[in-house]
């Protein structure tokens, strides 16, 4: 898009499952198929698997590259979480609170003992993936 520079931005986002989304949602990351086959899969996947939630609030970390926050991406959270916040921010501090596989988990009942969320990211740095090209409206 003319008029705007492509740049990286490193937003930490606040969000609530929808009511009656949270065995979707842990069915989309657990199978893999939040974001699937979209530039921003592995980063949208590995946001979800670090997520911690907390008094019901559920934080993360994401990357975009698009002019509004999480324009693209969007369009996947929207389907299971009410995004309450994306605020820009510097590095990655440690998000406090329970992973938010395991409250899905324990939200249905289920032990959260015998899953483990384990993030994804591969590389020597354990950092982001960073994504080959940019969104399609980037």
């Amino acid at each position: 898009m003319p008029g705007w520079e492509r740049k990286k931005m490193d937003y930490r986002v606040k969000a609530r499952v929808l009511e009656g989304k949270e065995k979707t949602l842990r069915e989309a990351i657990e199978t893999g198929a939040l974001g699937k086959g979209e530039i921003f899969e592995k980063e949208m996947q590995g946001a979800m698997q670090e997520a911690r939630v907390s008094n019901g609030l559920i934080t993360f970390y994401e990357i975009c590259y698009c002019p509004s926050p999480l324009q693209e991406e969007r369009e996947y959270y929207d389907r299971y979480l009410e995004i309450l916040e994306a605020q820009v921010v510097e590095g990655r501090p440690s998000l406090e609170g329970e992973p938010l596989g395991e409250y899905l988990l324990r939200f249905a009942g289920e032990d959260p003992g015998i899953f483990s969320w384990r993030p994804r990211r591969t590389g020597t740095s354990g950092g982001p993936i960073a994504p080959p090209d940019l969104c399609d409206s980037c």
